[in-house]
């Protein structure tokens, strides 16, 4: 339950609103076979192949809504997820991360070409370079992750390791939720 974050603001009348979220799951993930169905991973959107032992935490969703975007507000959720897994000693977080600028050079350069100058500061993508900037790395592609038009169903698979993360006997494990 932890794993999901949820930004109030209060608005005038003093009535609480939601205005961003983010969700995810601690689970093994497996680097050396990476691709996966959004559908899959989350286990058709119950989350119920949250493992309370993963190594991972596997960044779901993130959204916040467009009349609050450019206050941190993404930055905060991204920030708590890091504290999550800080506190309970997990080697990061990973997640297949959407491409929406894709849409604008589709038709002139493949995926990975994009993906690439997006890495290397020539091209802006709202949430890759937002992820970039959060400190998280591309490790690879994954095709057919999630129906999108935008990215031709494409997503980055993407991580943050987290600085702190060492071997050893594990903290308490949250439970599932």
């Amino acid at each position: 339950a932890e794993g999901q974050i949820v930004v109030l603001v209060s608005d005038e009348a003093g009535h609480e609103l939601v205005v961003g979220q983010g969700s995810g799951f601690f689970i093994d993930f497996d680097f050396a076979h990476p691709h996966h169905r959004f559908s899959e991973i989350c286990a058709g959107f119950y989350f119920t192949s949250h493992d309370p032992n993963g190594a991972y935490y596997y960044g779901a969703d993130i959204s916040v809504h467009p009349a609050y975007r450019g206050q941190g507000i993404g930055r905060q959720i991204y920030a708590a997820r890091q504290a999550l897994v800080k506190r309970y000693r997990r080697r990061g977080i990973v997640a297949g991360g959407l491409i929406p600028g894709y849409v604008n050079y589709k038709t002139t350069m493949s995926v990975q070409a994009y993906v690439d100058r997006v890495v290397a500061g020539e091209l802006v993508d709202p949430t890759l370079t937002f992820q970039l900037r959060n400190g998280f790395r591309v490790r690879g592609l994954i095709p057919d992750y999630i129906e999108d038009s935008a990215s031709d169903n494409w997503a980055t698979l993407i991580e943050w390791g987290n600085p702190e993360w060492a071997a050893g006997p594990e903290p308490a494990t949250p439970g599932r939720g």
